[in-house]
């Protein structure tokens, strides 16, 4: 009872106070005197590459395709960086497509299918809010962007991306692309990146992650702002499952993610957010 107590709390608290959380919210990142120096981001909260794994497999089955387009609400919903929890129909096994999904030979076919996400769609208005502080403080070098291809492979078709992405970014964004998992990454990234958009908390909250390791020092964590996608563990779904819960209820996802998000902040500024594919792009 305690911990439905809880959450029933932090739903009607966020529901009678979304305006004034989001206005204080503004309010704190504007009048921030800490200048936006380097933002880290992984391709797939910019270009969802499951999907675009997902449409590649199907692409010459008109049925399944129509499939993704009529549940892609559903997979904007899950509570899971997974392939098949939104799409049982399809027949696919979880291990066998993540698997396939990190097949070298794949990297061109899956980003070429790959749609936009809301991140990449809405991504200048937050670099204008980066550069709006920089001018504030008077911040004038580049702000770094490092951007994990992971797990796709440098190719032609990538390197095509990123020059487009360099030309759109302009003179005050250097382009850093890398292509690492990101728990292996050099701690130096993390401590540069004052934002940090993550596509699998899972795969980086682990005792041998350069993220947990980083973050967790004295004074680098207590500033940077991480914004991960909507993620649980398998046996936190097990557990979902058992209880009966809605897996694509989006107020039952938000309580959760708002608790969850609260016991991370304990470390660092730390943000859930699902990073959607636009209904009408379910191509």
């Amino acid at each position: 009872m305690p911990e439905q107590i809880t959450t029933a709390q932090v739903n009607k608290f966020l529901d009678e106070n979304r305006s004034t959380i989001d206005t204080i919210n503004k309010q704190m990142f504007e009048s921030s005197f800490r200048p936006v120096t380097a933002i880290y981001v992984d391709l797939n909260c910019f270009k969802d590459t499951r999907l675009g794994y997902l449409i590649y497999k199907c692409k010459e089955d008109p049925k399944k395709i129509q499939y993704l387009k009529d549940h892609i609400a559903q997979y904007n919903t899950s509570p899971q960086r997974s392939f098949t929890l939104a799409y049982p129909e399809l027949g696919l096994k979880e291990e066998d497509c993540k698997k396939e999904y990190l097949l070298p030979e794949l990297s061109d076919k899956i980003f070429n299918y790959s749609p936009d996400t809301s991140l990449s769609l809405h991504f200048d208005e937050f670099l204008n809010q980066c550069h709006t502080i920089n001018d504030r403080t008077q911040y004038r070098p580049p702000v770094k962007l490092y951007f994990n291809l992971y797990p796709l492979q440098d190719t032609e078709l990538t390197k095509r991306f990123l020059a487009l992405l360099r030309h759109y970014l302009g003179e005050k964004i250097q382009l850093i692309p890398i292509n690492t998992r990101p728990k292996e990454l050099q701690s130096s990234i993390w401590i540069q990146s004052d934002y940090i958009f993550l596509d699998d908390i899972g795969d980086l909250i682990v005792d041998d992650s350069t993220f947990v390791t980083t973050l967790a020092k004295e004074e680098i964590g207590n500033y940077r702002h991480v914004i991960a996608a909507y993620h649980i563990s398998d046996e936190q779904l097990k557990e979902w499952l058992d209880k009966g819960m809605k897996l694509f209820d989006f107020d039952s996802q938000r309580d959760f993610f708002a608790v969850a998000a609260s016991c991370y902040s304990l470390i660092t500024d730390f943000t859930f957010v699902n990073f959607t594919v636009p209904l009408e792009e379910g191509r």
